[in-house]
């Protein structure tokens, strides 16, 4: 899957570009704060109907500009795809494909698989469980579309039970409140059972990739664990719900199910976290996203598109020699890296063996092919 053309008008900084891509590396170059990573999120936009940086659609819109626009050409193994994204302040973001808009921004999910490793992920590791669940959830709904709607029906309902626990905490008791749990966590079940089941399916599928990954990049012998933890494992979330209902009442929100899920992350036998070095923790979240990037082309049978930022920052040169090694091989498609160097980036492809590649300079908003 290869993006061949992007057109932006007024997303974030970008007002207008109109530039066509190699198939296989695509550098940005420019000073932090110009819009390098404002681009690549705009193609991350085209996959997955929403933004990297920013939740609120409306605020994506350039300053003072009354709507934006993206369009992808995308080549699908030689079948050509357009994907057009518009946004409008207080109106429905509308987007198209072939010019046939979805009725469903979930039935777009999975066309277009993207990984994308940024900054961010760090969050990984410093944040809560919250960060970890997501990234699973990022991997799996664009493998399975029953998966994506089966989280959103237990998100629902769980913010319905957790309104009523709310209320009746604060001793506002609703007419059949007891017999409403009851629906609820038999609700929650249905759908935990599903998550939990493709959740544990995807770790196990998805271990060997990032053991493989991580030891190629670090060239050493450190033991890295990833363990997938649930509530769930103990058993029916019926019955788990029932035994801690009082508590939840107590405290005014649910205490157990998949929402509490986690992926527990060592290295040598300790949590990354707190023992971790900055290189380690670096390379420990680019193992899993590059791991994602393999899990995703074996799942999906094709090669997603790997978008790469400040991905280099804190890591020895071996380890960003490693990198560039692994992305060039044949198992990875198209890629799009930036930086703020332009002869890191020469000396970085330079390592590479007939790697065709496109440079864009970018300088307030602006692309311009070097």
């Amino acid at each position: 899957m290869n993006l061949i053309r992007l057109n932006c008008l007024n997303y974030r900084n970008i007002a207008e570009c109109d530039i066509q891509l190699s198939p296989k590396f695509n550098c940005l170059l420019g000073d932090n704060g110009m819009g390098k990573t404002n681009l690549l999120d705009a193609i991350y936009f085209l996959s997955l109907t929403k933004s990297h940086l920013n939740s609120i659609d409306a605020q994506l819109v350039r300053h003072g500009e009354p709507f934006l626009m993206l369009q992808g050409n995308y080549d699908n193994d030689g079948k050509e795809e357009t994907i057009q994204a518009t946004i409008k302040p207080h109106v429905r973001k509308m987007v198209k494909r072939n010019g046939k808009p979805y009725n469903r921004m979930s039935d777009h999910i999975g066309l277009i698989p993207i990984v994308l490793i940024s900054p961010v992920d760090q969050q990984m590791i410093a944040e809560g469980s919250e960060e970890r669940r997501r990234f699973m959830d990022m991997v799996i709904s664009q493998c399975d579309t029953r998966y994506l709607n089966s989280l959103t029906r237990y998100n629902s309902v769980l913010k319905s039970r957790n309104d009523l626990l709310k209320k009746m905490s604060e001793g506002v008791m609703a007419k059949d409140a007891e017999q409403l749990l009851d629906v609820f966590d038999c609700q929650l079940a249905d759908e935990a059972r599903y998550i939990y089941e493709k959740r544990q399916e995807f770790i196990d599928e998805f271990v060997p990739f990032f053991n493989n990954i991580y030891q190629e990049i670090c060239s050493s012998k450190e033991q890295v664990k990833l363990e997938y933890v649930s509530h769930c494992e103990k058993g029916d979330l019926t019955l788990l719900l029932k035994e801690c209902r009082m508590r939840d009442v107590a405290i005014g929100y649910t205490t157990r199910g998949v929402h509490k899920d986690d992926l527990q992350m060592t290295i040598e036998g300790y949590p990354i976290k707190t023992t971790g070095s900055q290189g380690q923790n670096k390379s420990f979240v680019t193992a899993m996203k590059l791991a994602q990037y393999l899990y995703l082309g074996e799942r999906r049978r094709v090669k997603p598109i790997l978008l790469l930022d400040d991905v280099f920052d804190r890591l020895d040169s071996n380890r960003v020699a490693n990198i560039i090694r692994i992305v060039s091989s044949d198992e990875f498609g198209q890629i799009f890296i930036t930086d703020t160097s332009h002869n890191h980036i020469d000396k970085l492809l330079a390592q590479t063996v007939d790697a065709p590649f496109k440079t864009f300079s970018v300088k307030d908003g602006e692309i311009t092919e070097l």
